[in-house]
């Protein structure tokens, strides 16, 4: 597998690469500045090993989830395409009846000699063109008459002495054979053909065709991977085997003298090198005496190229399919890997309270955890890659011995590129949450750490006036301003990041710069006394993001103002008009259930959070809230076990129709979302 959602996969390895380069250079720069904060990091590791095990597993699940996904893909696609060059060798064009033609009958379908001739001639002397070799090919059946064993449906394939200079034919051992020792009546039976009608080497089968019979002695039985597969119009498993016999037998068994069903081609190269795979002037060359020659009817109908190419898309859809399955476990390990970091810094509440005491700041606090966090996620992503090895493994296995009875081959193999992407991503992904975990263990009381007492519940206010509600409710949109500040950078940063891995991560690297420059210039708001080179960069910060720019000043100028009146009150009312827009939009104005039903959602939670700030038990009001969402979302259960009660049965709808509004017309089912 060269690609992912059509990125080559190198493009893909170098972005990240460029991005855990840059986590590793800031753990550089906090160890150069403060050693000192690295190494408490650090002891934490060796303290308490049982909890450094602990960690560790729990931060591998991400990198475990991806390596084993690329793994499985690279397996497949390698297989897949491994059956490929086995079974057509140096076979790089297959050149065919054009199918087009419909007007012509199965029987006239064939190739003329003087088609041959042509081509030969044209490409005699060109150096991109090894060997061409003329085929015929028939469906028949096979009989063995000294075991009353049959095959009604077995590929016979008619080849010259051309056909073994695309080193096709090979027998059980991997030794290849010749199909000039068939002579004039003999037979390569395939291992599945053979099994099938118990006929070995020196025995004696019949095939008929328009129910005449023919007896032929078998010479030899060759792989099932022996060209055979390729010239099957149902698949390579559809049939019972194939049968290989001289060309001019096959010829006069069908009828057919001097013509073929199919011209196979090689190009200069081998197996795997071929000219074919790396240039299109072989094929183009082919089209353009097919062009020259229209009375021949011929045509291109197979190349191996399309095959390796529908090989690599197996791989990239099964690393897909499990990438996509597998980002809810790759969610639920993120959000471990932040309950664990909240977990570490309550447990270590006294400690940073005392440290924070005597002198360290929450930036000392933030990159002592980002150094200890870092060491548990390089060793982690290890471990997880290399188990995430070992479930594919296991994977594959399991699937060998599924699809064994198919004709496919699973052979486990990984590519290296794949690895590393697993590994960074995992590193990368993982100190993204250890950053904002380590930011939020950082901002505590320190009386209330040193002395162990509760933090105050963030969603009850000491004030609960309506003055103070209107306050907090109008506080709110300074967040909500941040956060689409926030979010065009992270957008910003994900069509760079997608676009700049073509690029081998210049995009990357620009908006990089672009941040940095929008930070330092946003840190100058404050600063009353400028230098000169500070006050360029300042105005051309001002010139270049404009309107990013008049926003993030007012942002930070009123602040101070809109964290004084913040509280959870005002983002309850805020949930609760926007549940109700969201429900009224969903159900009287659009008719979408993901809005009728989201909105309800929200507004339930709201009034939980208006509970709380007014004084219920916390515990008490979600507890009442979750019990009654999960009650409306089955609706009409458990009513429609007893009654009938139709489907129009909605405590929302009811409480409109109370208020003289008309009934609202939701498309869909609550169940769609299960």
């Amino acid at each position: 597998m060269n690609e992912l959602f059509g990125i080559p996969l190198t493009s893909i390895m170098v972005g990240l690469l460029i991005l855990l380069a840059a986590a590793l250079a800031v753990i550089g720069v906090i160890a150069a500045r403060h050693p000192l904060l690295v190494r408490m990091g650090l002891r934490n590791l060796v303290r308490r090993p049982a909890q450094t095990v602990l960690i560790v597993v729990g931060l591998m699940l991400a990198t475990l989830i991806m390596s084993a996904a690329f793994a499985t893909g690279d397996t497949v696609g390698y297989s897949v395409t491994n059956s490929v060059y086995r079974s057509l060798a140096e076979i790089d064009f297959i050149l065919g009846f054009k199918t087009e033609d419909t007007a012509v009958a199965r029987e006239d379908a064939y190739l003329s000699a003087d088609v041959l001739a042509s081509l030969t001639t044209r490409f005699r002397d060109d150096s991109d063109f090894d060997a061409f070799a003329p085929l015929v090919r028939e469906t028949l059946p096979v009989v063995n008459t000294s075991r009353r064993l049959s095959e009604p449906r077995a590929r016979m394939i008619g080849a010259d002495p051309a056909f073994d200079a695309f080193h096709t034919l090979r027998d059980r051992s991997g030794r290849e054979v010749s199909v000039a020792a068939l002579g004039a009546s003999g037979v390569y039976l395939t291992e599945s053909l053979a099994d099938a009608v118990g006929a070995g080497a020196g025995d004696r089968i019949t095939v008929f065709v328009e129910n005449r019979p023919t007896e032929l002695a078998v010479v030899g039985v060759v792989r099932d991977t022996s060209g055979l597969d390729s010239f099957a119009n149902e698949g390579p498993t559809a049939q019972g085997g194939g049968l290989v016999v001289p060309l001019a037998l096959a010829q006069q068994l069908t009828g057919r003298g001097g013509r073929f069903t199919d011209i196979v081609v090689s190009s200069r190269g081998g197996v795997r090198d071929a000219l074919a795979l790396k240039d299109s002037r072989v094929q183009d060359k082919l089209e353009a005496f097919i062009d020259e020659h229209p009375e021949a009817r011929a045509d291109v109908t197979l190349t191996k190229e399309q095959l390796v190419g529908i090989g690599e898309l197996v791989g990239s859809i099964f690393v897909t399919f499990f990438i996509v399955f597998g980002l809810f476990s790759i969610a639920a390990g993120v959000m471990l890997i932040f309950l664990i970091f909240v977990m570490l810094a309550a447990e270590r509440r006294s400690e940073m309270g005392m440290a924070r005491a005597i002198g360290m700041s929450r930036l000392h606090l933030t990159e002592t955890f980002l150094a200890e966090g870092m060491a548990y996620n390089l060793g982690s992503a290890a471990v997880g890659g290399l188990l995430g090895l070992g479930v594919a493994a296991l994977l594959v296995f399991v699937m060998g011995q599924l699809f064994d009875d198919f004709g496919l081959s699973i052979a486990f193999h990984f590519n290296p590129r794949a690895f590393v992407i697993a590994y960074s991503l995992g590193v990368v992904l993982t100190f993204a949450t250890v950053l904002f975990a380590a930011y939020r263990a950082a901002n505590l009381n320190i009386v209330r750490a040193i002395r162990d007492l509760p933090e105050p519940r963030p969603l009850r206010a000491a004030d609960r006036s309506a003055g103070t509600l209107l306050r907090a409710f109008l506080a709110v949109p300074w967040t909500l301003f941040w956060v689409v500040l926030i979010g065009v950078w992270v957008v910003a940063g994900f069509y760079a990041f997608v676009l700049g891995l073509s690029l081998y991560g210049v995009g990357i690297v620009g908006v990089a710069l672009l941040a940095t420059w929008f930070v330092f210039g946003a840190m100058q708001i404050d600063h009353a006394e400028r230098s000169r080179g500070s006050w360029a960069a300042y105005i051309g910060w001002w010139i270049v993001f404009n309107v990013l720019a008049l926003l993030t000043w007012s942002l930070l100028r009123t602040r101070k103002l809109a964290q004084r009146h913040r509280n959870a009150g005002g983002w309850a009312l805020w949930m609760l008009l926007g549940g109700v827009a969201l429900t009224w939009t969903g159900g009287w104005v659009t008719g979408w259930l993901f809005a009728y039903a989201g909105g309800t959602t929200l507004a339930v939670l709201a009034i939980a959070m208006l509970a709380v700030y007014y004084g219920t038990a916390p515990r008490a009001a979600f507890t009442v809230a979750g019990l009654a969402l999960v009650w409306w979302w089955l609706l009409p259960l458990p009513f429609s076990l007893f009654i009938d009660v139709g489907t129009q049965f909605d405590p929302v709808d009811g409480i409109a129709r109370l208020l003289g509004l008309p009934r609202a017309e939701v498309n869909g089912n609550i169940e769609m979302f299960f």
